[in-house]
């Protein structure tokens, strides 16, 4: 499993930075780079094909029409998007052509019903309104089709189709492909060259090399895309499929400075939408699949169990979805009170959490038994301590977000389950897998190059995740449930923030009734923005596996640094990123080691026949300790910053 993964994730990752490749050799026309691109392909396929002593069995293989009439339509329809690629990054169409690659699992779905009168869900109907809203909006903001996007993925979509029914494996049928395209390619590159135009041997041993190596760079990740597909789940391999067009869109928009508008990013964030909808969609579909195949005939109960568990997931998916998409869109909410001092929005931001959380308590005829429950000096010295780290938590990210440092700030949520981990090490001596051990290095040498590129310590960063990492040691064990423990930790904050704004009214400089209408209801909404993304958490955390929830907890950080790079142009250099890079290549390890990990163990349990009724009971405890029925999540795969 964990060579597929490796497998994976550099094809997507090599796929990702081809435009750092191709952008060497945009001094060479497009068209004959994409003919070298072929030739040279074709000479890595066939010493391959030679090593694995594969040339009978491939002759064997073509010797059929049909075959032969297949895969000309499909190398017609991959030199389409080879050369398309090519030309789309050395033309400045990097972010429209990674938009491409964002749909393109969209398409599939679209010519799905068209071809194969295939039915969809709800949430896949969903996500393909959600991607067309999307592309509608991308193609106002050009001011016309983004007729880049929709050819690559529209001419990938059809090469799927053909090869659907393909007869041949992915060495073969590359082969064949490459071996159809090569004599056209080949008759080109000697035309050029008879004509004095080719580039090949006239520019340089340094380019020579690229041409040949963009052979190696075509079919290597080709190679090994095709080996993971045979080792790793094709839901977690559709997850991974989106680091391709992330890597390129960056590297677009940051290193190659092209144009990216308010409205094409809102364009880009409806289709980003469409694909976590529809990805969450496939992993529930396929989860539940593997409950169903995982019964036995005498397992009636446990059919019962899962049947509930699949009526029960989308629901837990849209908290999660609504819980991460608000925490991730704090930026836009928090930048209009920038003109109101930040000690003062904090303290703004506790009293009408306070006032909400009341309100909630009220409604649900729970005062009593909050009473009761905060009946205990230790119950209160704990939660005194966790407030002052969770103020500090608010605080800091108020601050940041109107002193310029989003960017920053989405670094500290990113690096957080990371800080958790080494907390687990070092004060309950938990023990980590070799692949923690592997992205905690990874994160630890991205934040010293994100130190070194800003020329000092990330502190912002490093300060929001270690404060949130204490609190939730402080957590753990925390004896309340989400409600009770959130009531009784702005309790302990409401008199000091009400003081201190009374005091600040008295001295003339409070803000509260002396600016417009709009911005006395945004202070006040302050509250709701702040309590309502909480409980959707908590829900979510009792109705969907932690593993998912690990998965999707990136959103936020990741919409914090798109709105601080795209929106307020928040300085991100080529160095930045690369610290960001290698954060992001240690999140992607711990997640899925944490993905593969469980789904280890929850083969040993199918194995070993866990009684329904003690499977019950770890699933009651695993979400009580997410933020259920306990608010405590000292996370191993989830964290949660009460922003």
């Amino acid at each position: 499993m964990e060579r597929g993964l490796i497998y994976a994730l550099v094809a997507t990752t090599v796929w990702g930075l081809y435009p750092l490749y191709w952008k060497q050799l945009d001094s060479i026309p497009n068209l004959e780079l994409a003919m070298h691109r072929i030739v040279w392909s074709f000479v890595i396929i066939a010493i391959i094909v030679s090593v694995k002593q594969q040339w009978c069995a491939f002759y064997t293989s073509i010797k059929c029409w049909p075959v032969l009439a297949t895969y000309t339509v499909s190398s017609v329809l991959i030199f389409c998007t080879w050369y398309l690629l090519v030309w789309a990054i050395n033309e400045g169409y990097i972010v429209q052509a990674s938009l491409g690659m964002f749909i393109t699992p969209l398409f599939n779905v679209v010519f799905g019903i068209i071809i194969f009168k295939e039915t969809l869900n709800m949430y896949q109907w969903l996500s393909v309104a959600f991607a067309v809203g999307g592309v509608i909006i991308c193609a106002i903001a050009y001011g016309k089709f983004p007729w880049v996007s929709f050819t690559m993925a529209i001419v990938f979509a059809l090469y799927s189709v053909v090869k659907k029914k393909a007869q041949l494996n992915a060495l073969h049928g590359m082969a064949l492909e490459t071996l159809i395209l090569t004599p056209f390619a080949l008759a080109y590159l000697i035309v050029i060259e008879c004509q004095s135009t080719g580039a090949f041997g006239h520019m340089g041993a340094g380019k020579d090399l690229l041409m040949v190596g963009g052979g190696l760079v075509t079919m290597l990740p080709l190679l090994l895309f095709s080996a993971a597909a045979q080792l790793i789940p094709m839901s977690l391999l559709g997850i991974i499929q989106y680091i391709q067009p992330t890597l390129q869109f960056i590297l677009g928009v940051v290193v190659y400075d092209e144009s990216l508008s308010t409205l094409k990013l809102i364009g880009f964030i409806l289709v980003w939408i469409a694909l976590i909808i529809y990805t969450l969609d496939s992993v529930l579909h396929s989860l539940n699949k593997k409950n169903a195949k995982a019964e036995t005939p005498k397992q009636s109960d446990a059919s019962s169990s899962a049947y509930k568990e699949e009526v029960v997931m989308d629901p837990g998916v849209a908290y999660a979805l609504a819980a991460f998409i608000t925490w991730g869109l704090y930026p836009l909410y928090w930048k209009q009170l920038y003109s109101i001092p930040d000690l003062q929005l904090a303290m703004h931001r506790i009293v009408w959490a306070w006032v909400v959380l009341a309100g909630l308590l009220f409604w649900k005829k729970q005062w009593k038994e909050f009473g009761r429950s905060v009946k205990n000096w230790k119950v209160i010295g704990t939660y005194t301590l966790s407030s002052v780290f969770i103020f500090t938590n608010w605080y800091l990210l108020v601050w940041a977000i109107n002193a310029g440092y989003i960017v920053e700030t989405s670094l500290g949520v990113f690096i957080n389950p990371l800080i958790n981990v080494v907390f687990g090490v070092l004060i309950f001596k938990e023990t980590l897998f070799p692949w923690q051990w592997v992205s905690i290095a990874l994160a630890c040498m991205g934040v010293v190059v994100v130190a070194i590129a800003y020329g000092k310590l990330p502190w912002i960063a490093l300060t929001m995740a270690i404060t949130f990492a204490l609190y939730g040691v402080i957590k753990k064990k925390a004896p309340l449930n989400a409600l009770h423990g959130m009531m009784l930790e702005t309790s302990i904050l409401f008199p000091f923030a009400l003081g201190y704004l009374i005091a600040v009214e008295f001295h003339g400089t409070g803000a509260f009734g002396h600016v417009s209408a709009g911005t006395n209801v945004l202070l006040i909404g302050g509250g709701v923005v702040t309590v309502l993304p909480l409980l959707w958490f908590s829900n979510a955390a009792m109705l969907i596996p932690l593993s998912l929830l690990g998965v999707m907890q990136y959103i936020q950080p990741t919409l914090q640094f798109l709105l601080g790079t795209l929106v307020y142009n928040e300085e991100l250099s080529m160095f930045k990123l690369a610290g960001f890079i290698l954060v992001w290549l240690a999140l992607v390890t711990y997640t899925v080691e944490g993905f593969v990990r469980r789904r280890r163990e929850v083969k040993a349990e199918v194995i070993i026949q866990t009684p329904v009724s003690e499977a019950s009971e770890m699933h009651f405890e695993e979400a009580e300790d997410a933020g259920g029925t306990r608010e405590g999540l000292f996370a191993t795969h989830v964290t949660r910053d009460h922003n």
